[in-house]
């Protein structure tokens, strides 16, 4: 059996995979989450869950703390 080299799991809300329909915002967050997972994961098999929230305002806060803004 194979196992994943590194997992990121998204939580949102039931029905909405990726956030709200025409919110780009969280899914870009979730990106970045997996990319960072990608980089900094200290072995194969590692595997995180992360909740996202509903309100994008939330998501342009951390992005914009992310990136210096």
């Amino acid at each position: 059996m194979a196992r994943v080299p590194r997992g990121l799991m998204l939580r949102f809300s039931f029905g909405r995979p990726f956030g709200a329909p025409g919110h780009p915002l969280p899914l870009r967050v979730a990106r970045e989450d997996a990319r960072n997972l990608l980089v900094t994961a200290p072995e194969p098999g590692k595997l995180e869950s992360r909740l996202y929230r509903r309100c994008w305002e939330d998501y342009r806060r951390t992005l914009a703390a992310r990136h210096g803004g």
